[in-house]
């Protein structure tokens, strides 16, 4: 009988093989091939491995096939591919073995790597897929690229239409992102998009502004005269890095920068240059704020006094928000910015709220003045509103 070790040894092998001669037509081939390798965890399953000794056995196992003579050079992503492997592919042969059926684990399998609402790959398989195209493009010296979409104002459209709406647009959009001739595509988050191109810079450009143009055409509830755009950024390898994280934050600064320019355009950071220093301010300014939201006693009210010249005398006061991080005291303009655009300014707003008014009440005489700088848009935010509400009663 054919041991489990040679049957492994053997399809990993092809799977590598065919892979790297051509990672393009393996990524579409692989659902074909799935229930081929996972025969082998189906073969482990019933010959009675617990999932601890299986993991195990292979990477003992794997370890011995590293030193094999000629292996590593059919398999250049050996370490990646393994882990890849162990990860999908037994526990869908482990499923069958169990006698769960074909149907149940791939359903299974496929929620785990999918997202349910749009079918495309989820955050964490969408790594897994740029990591292979990286590695391919490192070692056939090619062009990567990866464009970062995201919906514009897309919180309104949930805010005003409700979320089955909010998920129709959301579907409308990965319909068409699933329509280019992309290597890889995946929903990174609520109203984010990843796509992975094996092209030139330049080509994925043009392409992505096409993409936002049909966007802009869809329709989504004509008698409402519904209708969204989406902005993107846009990094390449190696011009903006050789990592997943480099090339990650590049395109989100991308993005950064369309969204700064008003929206529902494609925006390429140029390294060493002045959007490059702003939008990396706004990266800065995220990591503080979402920092300081995790202890929100640092988060702090600051008084400005407001002095009627006439009579010579403080007649009220601005409240201004600041973030204590021990030796100074951070001003709003380094962190307002990146809490819009993350979407936790209301959260920012209610802790001032509270902090000031309780300072108020203690500090300052009966009938003392306060001014809160917030913009328009943040009246018209239910949660805004309700920030003010659920603190003024409570603080007279």
């Amino acid at each position: 009988m054919i041991s489990w070790k040679e049957v492994f040894e053997a399809a990993l092998k092809e799977w590598s093989e065919s892979f790297s001669s051509d990672p393009v037509s393996f990524e579409k081939r692989k659902k074909r091939k799935l229930l081929h390798f996972a025969s082998i965890g189906q073969r482990l399953a019933l010959e009675g491995y617990s999932p601890q000794k299986l993991i195990q056995e292979i990477e003992h196992f794997l370890s011995k096939l590293l030193q094999k003579e000629g292996f590593s050079r059919s398999f250049p992503f050996q370490k990646r591919q393994w882990r890849d492997f162990i990860e999908y592919f037994l526990p869908l042969g482990i499923a069958v073995g169990r006698g769960y059926g074909e149907g149940l684990a791939l359903r299974v399998h496929s929620m785990a790597r999918f997202d349910p609402l749009t079918g495309l790959y989820n955050r964490h398989a969408f790594e897994k897929r740029f990591l292979y195209f990286l590695d391919y493009a490192k070692l056939r010296g090619t062009s990567l690229v990866l464009a970062i979409l995201n919906v514009d104002g897309m919180k309104s459209v949930n805010d005003v239409y409700g979320y089955p709406v909010g998920d129709l647009v959301l579907r409308g959009i990965a319909s068409l992102i699933e329509e280019m001739e992309a290597e890889v595509v995946g929903r990174l988050s609520g109203d984010e998009f990843g796509l992975v191109f094996v092209q030139r810079e330049e080509t994925v450009l043009r392409k992505m502004e096409l993409l936002l143009k049909s966007i802009q055409e869809l329709e989504f509830l004509p008698e409402e005269d519904l209708w969204v755009t989406a902005s993107c950024g846009v990094a390449s390898f190696p011009r903006h890095g050789e990592s997943w994280s480099d090339l990650m934050a590049a395109a989100d600064s991308g993005l950064i920068l369309a969204k700064m320019r008003g929206g529902n355009r494609v925006e390429v950071i140029v390294p060493g240059t002045g959007s490059a220093s702003r939008v990396r301010e706004i990266h800065e300014g995220a990591v503080l704020i979402r920092k300081a939201l995790q202890d929100p006693k640092s988060i702090v009210p600051a008084f400005q006094p407001i002095r009627d010249t006439g009579k010579d005398e403080v007649v009220a006061y601005e409240v201004l928000a600041r973030v204590d991080v021990g030796s100074r005291l951070v001003p709003a303009s380094v962190f307002i910015s990146a809490a819009e655009k993350e979407k936790i300014i209301e959260r920012v707003d209610s802790i001032i709220f509270e902090k000031a008014f309780r300072a108020k009440e203690e500090y300052f005489p009966p009938g003392t003045l306060l001014f809160f700088n917030i913009s328009v848009l943040a009246c018209t935010r239910d949660k805004s509103v309700k920030a003010i509400d659920s603190v003024s009663p409570e603080v007279n």
